[in-house]
């Protein structure tokens, strides 16, 4: 959620959203494939972070 606010009854109204596309496989593929970046900046922690639950489910994936 970027925006959002609440109603006169408590209740959130989301105004502006982020919306991730996410789909883990266990055999992906292509298994060379990788995401090495998204949208403008290369660093940005967010993507850093998605990354490496990716990885770390990735290798608990694999170990059975």
């Amino acid at each position: 959620t970027v925006k959002a606010v609440k109603n006169d009854k408590g209740r959130r109204l989301l105004q502006e959203l982020e919306l991730w596309e996410v789909s883990l496989v266990t055999f992906p593929m292509l298994p060379s494939a990788r995401v090495g970046a998204k949208g403008e900046s290369r660093d940005d922690p967010a993507m850093r972070e998605l990354a490496r639950v990716f990885d770390d489910a990735r290798r608990e994936l694999a170990r059975g």
